[in-house]
């Protein structure tokens, strides 16, 4: 029974740890319109993107890109 748990809460942990963002077919429009092979990693990228498709500023998008390892 032990054994089980242990299993279950490391597939529950696993599966939450992706690291692909989550995106709206919207926004996945909106990306691609942008940039033909968007690479999340690139900030200028990155944070435009984030201005113009997920409706954010300067500063949440640069913090946000930065949190998800962009340089």
């Amino acid at each position: 029974m032990r054994m089980l748990s242990l299993c279950l809460l490391a597939a529950t942990f696993l599966t939450g740890c992706s690291n692909e963002p989550e995106y709206s077919d919207e926004q996945r429009a909106c990306i691609a319109k942008q940039y033909p092979h968007y690479d999340a990693k690139d900030m200028k990228q990155c944070v435009a993107v984030c201005e113009s498709c997920m409706d954010g500023n300067m500063v949440t998008c640069s913090t946000s890109c930065d949190l998800k390892g962009a340089h």
